[in-house]
């Protein structure tokens, strides 16, 4: 009975002390604090970027000493705070894309949706006033995919946290493979819409659905005209009334001069004859 230990499962935990309570809450507080402080530091990146740059120079070569120092201020941000420093940017009429000096695109009044041509057609009208132009647009984005939805205070810790801007094409290189390909099936699938759209409207013509076609599209449409010459005969001058039924007043007859000669003689001739 003396050797008998007791299991440590059964065992009731020993009551922290308050040097070891003192020591947890400090340092749950210092983790707080930490936090409060990056989110201070974030806020304060975001106000600072949204009048930036402070070189007016163009949006594809900007100054070296500015595109260094948005990518240190930027490195902390969520997607979600850089969407809040694009729309303060805009507040400052100025384009959603940090590097460039130029103020977004006003499209004045109007609905929700918007025709842009150059973005694509018919976008949301809050979508073409964030930018100056679409490739300020592009650039802005190539930053953003960079971003982590990790909270700030798990990622401030890593050093080697990098930040690219997008890389300007340039019309001297030459085409690469991949490159070339891309281009090709885009170039393919361009085509292919634009034939199925010319055998839609082809059939919709066929089918007589004038309303199917595209507003303004001209269909040009053969028209032959026939000209059908007929030939009369003069007018001889002569009524062709056998009848005489353009002489009949009221159910009788009217005679002509002749006809009354005649028919005066007939009867002359019948009385004679009567008399005799």
């Amino acid at each position: 009975m003396d050797d008998y230990i007791i299991p440590k499962s059964i065992r009731q935990p020993s009551r922290p002390s308050k040097e070891d309570a003192r020591a947890l809450a400090v340092q749950h507080a210092t983790i707080l604090q930490h936090r409060k402080d990056l989110e201070a530091q974030i806020l304060s990146s975001l106000v600072y970027l949204s009048t930036f740059p402070p070189n007016t120079t163009v949006a594809s070569q900007p100054n070296p000493t500015d595109a260094r120092e948005f990518r240190n201020h930027i490195r902390l941000f969520q997607p979600s705070d850089y969407d809040d420093l694009i729309a303060e940017r805009n507040v400052n009429d100025l384009c959603g894309y940090v590097l460039c000096p130029r103020e977004n695109r006003k499209t004045g009044r109007g609905g929700e949706w918007t025709l842009a041509p150059g973005a694509g057609g018919i976008v949301r009208r809050k979508e073409v006033e964030m930018w100056c132009t679409q490739k300020c647009k592009r650039r802005a984005l190539y930053v953003k995919v960079q971003l982590s939805e990790t909270a700030a205070w798990e990622r401030a810790g890593i050093p080697d946290i990098e930040i690219y801007l997008y890389e300007e094409p340039s019309s001297s290189a030459p085409e690469t493979e991949e490159d070339a390909t891309a281009r090709k099936l885009s170039e393919m699938k361009l085509e292919d819409e634009r034939q199925s759209m010319r055998d839609g409207a082809k059939l919709a013509l066929e089918r007589g659905e004038v309303g199917s076609l595209q507003p303004g599209a001209k269909t040009a449409v053969g028209v032959m005209l026939q000209e059908h010459v007929v030939e009369s005969a003069p007018p001889t001058g002569v009524f062709e009334d056998e009848d005489g039924d353009h002489m009949m007043v009221e159910g009788y007859r009217i005679l002509r001069e002749e006809e009354h000669m005649v028919t005066s003689g007939t009867s002359a001739q019948m009385n004679t004859y009567g008399n005799r």
